[in-house]
């Protein structure tokens, strides 16, 4: 039985490889062997291989310094903290809250064959996460440091016990997601925020990594003796991974304690947790008048819902926010280093132009638009039951675009003309051409979503991230920024920035015109049709 439960974990887990969601079928093998064999370059070739070079920076620096102790704690805490992420919240949707938790613990099955399987998938997800950066670290070290049978027990022993800290730093950390989940009401935006925030947080350790990594290099003997001082246990933790056989054994016994005492705990809170469910407060009914609303604003209202309800259409369709946001704060505080970058393309002349080309591709990248046709799914005949016109869906899905579009470009907008301070007619320019961009691309991404939508989808990523209606739009709207800013820095020489901003506003104006005749007739043609 637990081989049975087992396999069925692991195929869970590679879910995605065995079982095609746009068609609702089966892969055939060859599919499920290629796409194994993706997932294992990426693995070795994309992260094994930042560390690896982030091991061969440190390695030889370290060893001939003779501090391989820290080498190790520092990859050691990369790994760890790399595997965690990777499982953890397999963990919480694996262990604790899984979906057949009640249809299991129905059956004649005993508790710790359930727990071991769904532990065994945490392990597996924690060790390939983990192990892309112990491997190289353990390879590294027997290259440029120290090669002898001590230094390869310590070495393979990292390994293993990496993993197994990461297995026991996920069952802790899932159980607090779980028990926290519990409570929300609202969670796409905790992940949303999440994501933001670990997003910021890996380009931020990225951009300071080469001069964190040298001043560790060049303080090496001082940032070692204050470690040992002020955390023995991680000095002990290091010392394990070179060989030294005393902490390589008490560093053993207590992360084999550690995981007994995790087991005996999942052990006994396992019922209680699995079987849990949110709380429900109750509400006492208060009669109260309801306003009444038009269609359109009911529409709107729909599909601003359906927006916030899902961090997988926020983080996709509106992480160009993210960067408007960013943007609009850095010239406001950055301003004049913004300024002198930009003047040094141009001499000055087309700093707006310029200016208006990053726009271009930061408002590009918000598309509720282009998925929103398809997204509507099995329901799409809920809202052609009601008495509302094709039309009035449509332009519903086409107000979300520019409501959020409109809404994040308004700062970066005021934050351009402000810090360039140029003469009112080309701040005025700029804006309008800036402005026009908005309900462009806003009907082009309607123009695509109505040409072949998927309404018969099984996960919704398939609509918003695996689909040509969303995939051309962003593409071919790439495609037309680089092609008018090409032309306005061409002849913006010969005529100013001004005035070509403001022949590319009427332009963008004059194809949106076209784009909503269009979406208005045999737009609203094609949704009755589908």
């Amino acid at each position: 039985m637990f081989w049975v439960l087992l396999k069925k974990q692991f195929t869970e887990i590679f879910k995605s490889y065995f079982y095609n969601p746009k068609n609702n079928t089966g892969r055939s093998s060859k599919s499920t062997v290629v796409m194994f064999i993706i997932f294992g370059a990426a693995m070795v070739f994309g992260l094994g291989g930042m560390f690896t070079a982030l091991a061969l920076a440190l390695c030889a620096s370290l060893h001939s310094a003779g501090a391989d102790w820290l080498y190790y704690a520092i990859l050691g805490l990369t790994a760890s903290a790399m595997g965690v992420f990777g499982s953890v919240f397999s963990t919480y949707s694996g262990l604790y809250l899984a979906k057949d938790n009640d249809l299991l613990l129905s059956m004649p099955i005993p508790v710790k064959y359930i727990i071991a399987a769904r532990l065994s998938g945490v392990y597996l997800m924690g060790l390939i996460y983990s192990g892309t950066a112990t491997v190289p670290a353990f390879a590294v070290y027997l290259i440029f440091g120290s090669f002898s049978f001590w230094s390869v027990t310590g070495g393979l022993m990292f390994v293993l016990l990496i993993s197994v800290i990461v297995l026991i730093l996920s069952c802790m950390l899932g159980w607090i997601v779980a028990k926290i989940s519990l409570k929300l009401k609202n969670k796409s935006f905790i992940t949303v925020i999440i994501s933001v925030l670990f997003i910021g947080g890996y380009y931020f350790v990225y951009f300071k990594a080469r001069e964190w990594i040298n001043a560790l290099i060049e303080n090496a003997a001082e940032y070692g003796a204050k470690i040992k001082g002020a955390a023995y246990g991680l000095y002990l933790f290091g010392q394990a991974g070179t060989g030294n056989r005393l902490p390589l054994i008490i560093f053993t016994l207590s992360v084999t304690a550690a995981a007994a005492l995790v087991w005996f705990i999942i052990e006994r809170s396992f019922i209680k947790t699995a079987t849990s469910s949110a709380a429900v407060s109750g509400k006492a009914y208060r009669e109260k008048t309801v306003k009444m609303r038009g269609a359109g604003s009911a529409l709107f209202s729909k599909e601003l819902k359906r927006f916030t309800s899902s961090a997988n259409y926020m983080l996709n369709s509106g992480f160009g926010c993210i960067f408007m946001a960013a943007a609009a704060v850095a010239l406001f505080i950055k301003g004049d280093l913004a300024v002198t970058a930009l003047n040094g393309f141009s001499g000055g002349r087309l700093t707006a132009v310029i200016a208006l080309f990053a726009f271009c591709f930061m408002v590009s990248m918000i598309g509720t638009a282009a998925p929103s046709v398809a997204l509507e799914g099995k329901n799409y005949w809920i809202t052609r039951s009601m008495p509302v016109s094709s039309y009035q869906i449509l332009l519903s899905k086409l107000q979300l675009q520019l409501a959020i579009s409109g809404g994040a470009s308004l700062p970066l907008i005021a934050a351009v003309v402000f810090v360039l301070r140029k003469t009112p007619f080309e701040g005025a320019a700029f804006a309008a051409a800036a402005l026009s961009l908005i309900p462009l691309y806003a009907l082009w991404q309607m123009f695509w979503s109505l040409k072949n939508p998927n309404l018969n989808w099984t996960s919704e990523l398939i609509p918003i991230k695996q689909s040509m209606n969303v995939a051309v739009p962003l593409f071919t709207g790439w495609g037309y920024t680089a092609v008018t800013g090409g032309a306005c820095m061409l002849t913006g020489y010969f005529t100013g920035g001004a005035i070509c901003l403001a022949f590319l506003a009427a332009l963008n104006l004059i194809l949106s015109l076209l784009l909503w005749n269009w979406l208005k007739n045999k737009g609203a043609a094609k949704y009755d049709a589908l």
